[in-house]
């Protein structure tokens, strides 16, 4: 009983320590406004019935977006062992840096877009030692090939890896930690990180392994048990969550803040009215609003194929030209 007191008042104190560091030490989070970007996906702009090129040009033409994050799902650039494939990824990162864009480029066995893992018949059939080696020699290779490109500016590895979200092999937290080692030795000069989640995660492993630590950002989402739910999260949690990390990596930012609906299925088969309880106009405004008082300096938003889609194939363009408001601030 008197073991049981004790660790309670010792963790009453620790409570008390941190709410007072950051009652008094940590300074509120700043208005100014962030650098601001896309996650863009060329396979979710296919699902959505898209010319994924046509979508892209029209985010760096229309909208004007100069961050990105592009991805090299694994099933699209090595469709077959030992066989890659970079003409639809080469196509991105040259038209972005033909605008003077910069690209976080995300790699690995998870990356962003459902099924999250993307995988071919081939990689499925792998154990897991031989799946890891391959893993390390598609690294490699990609990272050989983009290192020295104009429009590179960060390695995402992995994407929220250690999240049990996706149709995945189960994590390991060595091997990621393995891969962001060697992409840091294959390529010292650009940044190396990996991605955890904003509201289901304490970020300290990601934290611990990255130079800069991007976190999500949902606001309004869904599960089987509670239906649609808004995370009773304040931007200035987000923000002490970050400061109280500072001794592990110096810099959070926001990878993909949620404005586009959040389903349970593909969008195209979500009706617009159920869409539109996890995404709307005013959603997409407050959503805005909610990441600009985190404070973080750079945030990308998740969801330009869906804005595009929405304004040409349902006559809605309300999405588009918010952001376009954004972007050409």
């Amino acid at each position: 009983m008197e073991d049981g007191k004790k660790i309670w008042r010792i963790s009453l104190l620790i409570m008390l320590v941190v709410f007072g560091y950051l009652l008094f030490f940590v300074k509120k989070p700043s208005l100014n406004n962030p650098e601001w970007g896309v996650t863009f996906s060329p396979m979710q702009a296919n699902d959505l019935g898209l010319s994924w090129p046509e979508v892209l040009t029209g985010v760096l033409d229309d909208l004007g977006v100069r961050h990105f994050r592009l991805t090299a799902p694994w099933n699209s650039i090595e469709p077959n062992a030992g066989q890659f494939d970079f003409a639809a990824l080469d196509w991105q990162m040259d038209e972005v840096a033909k605008r003077g864009g910069r690209v976080i480029l995300a790699i690995g066995e998870k990356t962003p877009r459902w099924p999250e893992c993307h995988f071919t018949e081939w990689m499925w059939k792998l154990g897991t030692t031989d799946r890891q080696a391959k893993i390390l020699a598609m690294l490699k290779v990609v990272v050989d090939r983009y290192k020295d490109h104009p429009a590179l500016d960060r390695w995402q590895v992995e994407n929220e890896r250690m999240l049990p979200f996706g149709i995945c092999p189960r994590a390991s937290f060595g091997f990621l930690r393995q891969e962001l080692k060697e992409v840091r030795q294959l390529d010292p000069k650009h940044e190396v990180m990996t991605s955890d989640s904003g509201e289901l995660s304490s970020w300290l492993r990601s934290a611990a392994i990255s130079d800069v630590l991007p976190i999500s950002m949902y606001r309004t989402v869904w599960n089987k048990y509670l239906g649609y739910f808004v995370w009773p999260l304040t931007p200035t949690i987000y923000f002490y969550h970050a400061n109280l990390l500072s001794f592990l990596v110096p810099k959070v930012i926001v990878s993909e803040l949620q404005a586009e609906p959040w389903s349970d299925r593909a969008l195209t088969q979500t009706s617009l009215e159920i869409q539109a309880k996890s995404m709307n106009p005013e959603i997409f405004q407050k959503n805005i609003i909610f990441a600009r008082e985190t404070g973080f300096s750079e945030i990308y938003l998740w969801g330009a194929e869906w804005w595009y889609w929405m304004k040409e194939k349902n006559n809605q363009p309300d999405y588009w030209q918010e952001a376009k408001k954004l972007f050409q601030l």
